[in-house]
């Protein structure tokens, strides 16, 4: 991948823009609160009138388990300094540590209630598992397309990576934890987030292969 830090500005861009109008449809009283609501009984109750479809989901839920995310970022972590990319390394710890931040601030704003069938407490706009499943997942892709630049698996490996992304979020939803505008405001934040400290990488890989042309 050639260092283009625009085009992750483009991508963050747009990822803004689409938590913001889902966050305007949300307080407006918009057609999105129904929707909401048809689509909260139909996903939930599927679920629990079908138990293999909700063991399913219950096990693909915790791969955005805050807990889990730590591990995955960690080990990601690891392999970053063992590569000795300390650049990298130090931007993908600020995108961890700030994800923790970004989801408590942004439910405190809004304090939308969970589900009334939801079996846990909490708030529920923007969904965290859908938020941090989406930086952590989708930075993991973007560095596998990195560091295999040779390898013809490397696009194969990352997209199976980043379909982690929306089979979270549609988790929460057949768990009867989250609304669908949650779990799709909670991926269109995470990916900017994720889209904003890529665009810092290349802009640090550019300013490095310049350096290195620079006689």
């Amino acid at each position: 991948m050639t260092p283009n830090p625009r085009r992750f500005l483009l991508l963050a861009s747009i990822g803004i823009a689409l938590f913001a109008l889902l966050a305007v449809l949300l307080v407006t009283d918009s057609f999105l609160l129904r929707l909401d609501n048809w689509l909260a009984g139909h996903c939930y109750h599927y679920s629990i009138d079908h138990p293999r479809v909700h063991d399913f989901f219950l096990s693909i839920t915790d791969l955005g388990w805050s807990r889990f995310l730590n591990w995955v970022g960690a080990a990601t972590l690891l392999l970053l300094l063992v590569r000795r990319d300390w650049i990298r390394g130090l931007i993908w710890t600020a995108g961890s540590v700030s994800m923790h931040q970004i989801v408590p601030f942004l439910k405190d704003q809004f304090q939308r209630p969970r589900p009334e069938f939801a079996n846990i407490d909490g708030l529920s706009f923007p969904s965290g598992h859908a938020f941090g499943s989406a930086v952590v997942y989708g930075l993991l892709g973007i560095l596998v397309l990195r560091i295999w630049q040779g390898s013809r698996w490397r696009l194969w490996f990352a997209c199976a990576i980043w379909a982690i992304i929306p089979l979270v979020a549609v988790s929460r939803m057949m768990l009867g934890v989250h609304y669908f505008s949650d779990v799709l405001a909670g991926m269109c934040g995470g990916l900017a987030c994720v889209f904003l400290i890529a665009a810092g990488a290349d802009a640090w890989d550019r300013r490095r292969e310049s350096d290195a042309h620079t006689p």
